[in-house]
């Protein structure tokens, strides 16, 4: 038997996807690592925080680890965390007041901050450990946590000495007394006192502003109005001037004090011996029990220093958290950096492009390619049907060219149909590229005369006025099935469709809310795609809506947009009619992912349906508020782009032929102890996939998602199958394209 497995796992061709290390169902994320805010030192790892991620080294052998939400934790953005090595917990405080608690390899979230109402500014600055106990130095006070009974034990609030509320920025305690540091001065009061929680029991010890304190070799040191002052015996003593190195952080590692300045680290032992590092830039700084440095840096995330030597420790990833827009060609995904303030103005963002290929991000951008130098704010990108090259939009500096890895010719009013704007001639607009069925490269130029433009296939350029409806600006474009342009209009409001070959009459039509004319559920369009049967979908604040019949635009006949009405059995209206649509994207099913400022819909081809509903609630989304959505047509994983980082999520749907390419299934064999999904790939769209015994008897039928179709293992009465050999027959709707693969179940 045993030979006769090993025979049948040679026959069976097998292949491995880029995207194999992440099962269909699986979500990862794509956090930037670079910018280091603070590092702690946990037995033998070093974890640090970045803008929006999370991370470990592992100090035997450099290897690097990194968390998210996928991992289990609460959040992304962390405003603070620190270690108790006595009770082995690290607390990790994120901006919205949550803390993750991690012990034992468990993590538990601690939610009595952010639930608090509390009025103004809520934020945790630092947390400090005593005894049993971890103070959390807010904006609004102290909060006692009991690390034994796991939970909240009191709150210092209004204790400055008018009564009223003021920020901590961090807590210390020193013979008996509580110390915090504020705007106005130290804050103390007595342990012993009989209520903290009543400000006549706290007093200030010092009028200076203090962000930084901390107790080290029987004394306690802060900073004062930029001094670095000791206390002893009641009495303060300026110890540093530091008002022309600024002090970054002040912590004690190891019985040794380091002190961060700007541009050089003090470690003070408890001898009160000084060794000067003159390493610069680094918010803060831990020396590890083998006496090497670690710095946390800004772009560099992390550095250790051991001895003269230097290691650099930056997880990979994009080099942000910016993300506009995303496309995916060719396997690689692209994610455009720019974008526009709320009122449509350009934010001068040179953050360039990210690119993932190959398991792996690329930045490109001025720090890391001169070719990106003074091209900003990119919004919009279309790749060349016939060639490798990308075509990049920018609002302010044009259309760039972008091939192997540079962008190598720029396109503005001197060598295109592209105008500078009516109101700033310094400043060339793009919203939208995309090209047609003939590689011709159309562009929505903002703000001029004659808005649209087309870069024919042959090279030359043309524009054409889209009449006074265009006046103040049009956005993104799509081209449909019928080569019609498909524009949003984000100031005015409605779509304008434009067709060049109308010879009577005119070439374009501005539709709006007005029934005969686009019946669009409100003027305010956000979205539009086209879906892979021609249909126009279109995302507005009042929800979605489709033309059916986008080819009847110019005619007589009826082509108004209608909206999908559905029913859960509980509630029934239109889909998403309270959602403000911002993001329509098509995946190889031809069903839609639908984005909002609260989460991502997956609904089915004719939107009747909603399949799934991610949020922050029940997904590893950063936040709810979706700022593009595209789809690996080769592998079925989705990309969410939102205002805090990216993340994604792999799906079955994937691109399908018309003839069967490349057929297998995956995994394959089916090892014991696998109780995933398992995929076969390389179909038609919508194949019917019959999946029999050796013996020819039917075990279950599936039809494919898009090109794609996935089996549970067990048959149609959703028991596992046994070990063996099972046929994989495939056909398409008129049984004209077949194909026959084996899947090896071994239990």
């Amino acid at each position: 038997m045993r030979k006769l497995i090993l025979i049948i796992i040679l026959l069976i061709s097998t292949s491995i996807l880029s995207a194999q290390n992440i099962r269909i169902g699986d979500w990862r994320s794509h956090h930037n690592y670079t910018e280091g805010l603070i590092s702690v030192e946990v037995k033998d790892l070093i974890y640090t925080a970045t803008e929006n991620g999370l991370f470990s080294v592992e100090k035997s052998d450099n290897s690097i680890t990194t968390f998210s939400k996928v991992n289990g934790f609460s959040e992304i953005e962390i405003s603070t965390m620190a270690y108790d090595e006595k009770s082995d917990l690290l607390l990790i405080a994120y901006t919205n007041t949550t803390v993750d608690a991690v012990h034992a390899n468990r993590i538990f979230n601690i939610r009595d901050i952010s639930r608090k109402s509390i009025p103004g500014k809520k934020a945790i600055n630092s947390i400090y450990f005593f005894e049993n106990y971890a103070y959390f130095s807010c904006s609004f006070g102290i909060v006692v946590y009991d690390i034994e009974k796991e939970e909240i034990k009191e709150s210092y609030i209004d204790i400055d000495t008018t009564g009223t509320q003021i920020e901590i920025f961090e807590t210390a305690i020193f013979n008996d007394s509580l110390f915090a540091a504020t705007a106005n001065g130290i804050l103390a009061a007595s342990l012993n006192s009989p209520n903290l929680l009543d400000n006549k029991y706290w007093n200030y010890i010092q009028a200076q502003s203090c962000n930084k304190i901390i107790p080290f070799n029987h004394m306690l040191y802060a900073e004062l109005d930029g001094f670095i002052y000791r206390y002893k015996n009641g009495q303060w003593d300026m110890y540093i001037d530091s008002l022309q190195n600024t002090c970054a952080d002040i912590t004690v590692c190891h019985n040794q004090l380091i002190i961060t300045f700007k541009n050089q680290i003090l470690e003070l032992d408890s001898s009160e011996n000084v060794t000067v590092h003159q390493e610069g830039g680094a918010r803060s700084t831990l020396k590890d029990i083998d006496g090497n440095l670690w710095l946390t840096m800004p772009i560099f995330a992390l550095i250790k220093k051991d001895g003269s030597n230097y290691g650099f420790y930056t997880p990979n990833g994009p080099s942000s958290k910016r993300a506009w827009n995303m496309e995916i060609f060719d396997n690689v995904a692209y994610v455009a950096t720019g974008g526009l303030t709320f009122t449509g103005s350009p934010i001068y963002n040179n953050a360039g492009i990210y690119l993932f290929k190959n398991e792996s991000w690329e930045n490109k951008n001025y720090r890391t390619n001169s070719t990106f130098v003074s091209f900003k704010d990119i919004l919009s990108m279309a790749d060349d049907p016939s060639s490798d090259k990308i075509y990049f939009g920018s609002y302010g500096d044009g259309v760039a060219v972008y091939e192997n890895g540079n962008l190598i010719k720029r396109f503005d009013q001197y060598n295109s149909s592209l105008q500078v704007t009516i109101t700033d001639t310094n400043r060339i607009n793009i919203r939208g590229l995309c090209f047609d069925s003939d590689q011709n490269l159309w562009v929505s130029n903002f703000g001029t005369e004659k808005p649209l433009s087309v870069r024919y296939a042959d090279g030359n350029w043309e524009s054409f006025s889209l009449g006074p409806e265009s006046n103040r600006g049009i956005g993104d474009l799509i081209v449909d099935h019928f080569g019609l342009k498909w524009i949003l209009l984000p100031l005015d409001g409605g779509i304008i469709v434009f067709d060049e070959m109308q010879v009577d009459g005119s070439n374009y039509k501005k539709l709006s809310n007005n029934q005969g004319n686009g019946n669009l559920p409100t003027e305010r369009i956000h979205s539009i795609a086209c879906d892979l049967k021609g249909r126009i979908w279109i995302g507005s604040e009042e929800g979605v809506a489709i033309i059916y019949n986008p080819e009847d635009v110019f005619t007589v006949n009826n082509f108004d947009a209608q909206q999908i009405w559905i029913s859960d059995g509980e509630e029934s209206g239109y889909l998403l009619a309270s959602e403000i649509v911002s993001v329509i994207t098509v995946d190889g099913a031809n069903n839609k992912w639908l984005g909002s400022k609260n989460g991502a819909w997956y609904v089915s081809e004719d939107g009747t349906e909603i399949l799934l509903h991610f949020n922050t609630s029940n997904s590893p989304l950063p936040t709810n508020d979706i700022r593009d959505i595209a789809v690996n047509e080769q592998t079925g994983e989705v990309f969410f782009s939102t205002d805090e980082g990216i993340v994604s999520y792999r799906n079955e749907a994937i691109g399908g032929g018309e003839q069967f390419e490349d057929v297998y299934a995956f995994p394959n064999p089916v090892r014991p102890g696998y109780e995933g999904p398992i995929a076969i790939r390389g179909l038609v769209r919508d194949a019917n996939v019959k999946i029999t015994d050796i013996a020819g008897n039917v075990v279950t039928e599936i039809i494919s998602q898009g090109g794609q179709a996935v089996w549970d293992g067990n048959d149609i009465s959703g028991n596992a199958v046994r070990s063996g050999v099972y046929l994989v027959l495939c056909s398409n709707d008129d049984g004209s394209e077949t194909h026959i693969t084996k899947i090896l179940i071994v239990r």
